[in-house]
């Protein structure tokens, strides 16, 4: 194919391989797919993918090379097999990148390996069995021949926590599809995906786990709801026990909407009023961005990798400060002033996250770790 287009991007010495074992609609499966498109269009068929078969996968991505050696496992399951996943690497390429730090004990039998790290949760605020195997397997970073971290703070952690020399760890933010998340019509939006037109729509988008701090989004909406009565809260993502004990204690069940399976989440953007996010802990911090990038304000938590992405163009607060939380989203109800500044800030924040951007500068790593 492409000696001519690999061969505009100098140092690079032939087909590359990108590893992944995560599911497109988790955070680090869009980071991959996104990124192993941008590089096709820049490197074409010298990019191959070994990902995780699914049904989604091959009906989005069907140009993937797909193979089937990762099965739809347990996480722990999948963690503790990867030494039978790393027999099944090809041995033919001129660098691998492997996508998900919870693989990095594949940098042991691959050369060259770039490895992203997209967090260390395993480290910060381990919970599981499933968290030591992870932990176990990040601790073989020290293989890899260069490492990618999605974020200052995720970079800071991972030389808090394990012995890397910091002249090999890169920080590449990642992107947003501006073509998924832009703004569009308010009241459309809610007409399609059926909600309510005449109500404040406030929006979050995540799991459950004890770092996105629903307590706290639960709570300050409650107390919104002293000063909106009419407000409902969007929920996108699954419900847990816990939680849906605490909406009973307050009474907030005909209040609080939950959608579980999304086929257009740039939708749910265009369709809120605000969208906040109060995670203790995020290792780039997906959401505030599509919100931004979708004309959504935003008001998020002031901690990790979030102000990064965030920067001025949102509301940061302390992510256990429950009446901060809700005394913005009432001012960014009433403000119209400060709901358009916090929108064409967002869209222009947002602007600075791209995947071919991304995609350069990966690019950029491998070319050093092949000379």
């Amino acid at each position: 194919m492409s000696v001519e287009k690999i061969a505009g991007h100098k140092g690079l010495k032939g087909p590359l391989l990108l590893i992944n074992n995560r599911p497109l609609y988790c955070g680090i499966g869009e980071y991959t797919y996104s990124l192993y498109n941008a590089l096709r269009q820049l490197l074409g068929d010298e990019v191959e993918l070994l990902s995780w078969r699914g049904e989604l996968v091959e009906r989005l991505y069907s140009k993937v090379r797909e193979r089937d050696i990762l099965q739809k496992f347990e996480e722990a399951m999948r963690v503790s097999s990867q030494a039978m996943f790393m027999l099944k690497i090809p041995k033919r390429y001129a660098l691998y990148h492997v996508t998900n730090s919870s693989l990095s004990i594949v940098a042991r039998r691959v050369k060259p390996c770039v490895v992203t790290v997209h967090d260390l949760f395993p480290f910060t605020s381990p919970r599981d069995l499933t968290d030591y195997l992870i932990r176990r397997s990040v601790r073989a970073l020290e293989h890899a021949d260069s490492i990618i971290c999605v974020s200052h703070s995720t970079r800071n952690d991972l030389l808090h926590f394990l012995d890397i020399d910091p002249a090999m760890v890169k920080v590449i933010y990642e992107g947003v599809n501006h073509n998924l998340f832009q703004p569009r019509d308010k009241m459309n939006s809610r007409r399609i995906l059926g909600l309510p037109t005449d109500k404040m729509l406030v929006l979050h988008v995540g799991s459950e786990e004890p770092r996105k701090n629903i307590p706290t989004l639960i709570n300050a909406f409650h107390e919104l709801q002293k000063e909106v009565p009419e407000a409902t809260l969007v929920r996108v993502g699954e419900k847990t026990t816990a939680v849906q004990r605490l909406i009973n204690s307050l009474e907030l069940n005909d209040k609080i909407l939950y959608f579980s399976d999304v086929k257009d989440l740039g939708c749910f953007y265009n369709a809120s009023d605000l969208f906040a996010f109060p995670s203790y802990s995020e290792g780039f911090g997906f959401p505030p961005l599509q919100a931004m990038a979708s004309g959504c304000p935003v008001i998020a938590s002031n901690a990790t990798s979030i102000p990064e992405v965030v920067g001025d163009a949102g509301i940061l607060i302390d992510p256990s400060d429950t009446d901060d939380f809700a005394h913005w989203m009432h001012e960014v109800h009433v403000n119209e002033e400060l709901k358009s500044r916090l929108i064409r800030d967002g869209i222009k924040r947002s602007r600075a996250f791209d995947w071919e951007k991304c995609a350069q500068e990966t690019l950029e790593v491998y070319r050093e770790v092949m000379q």
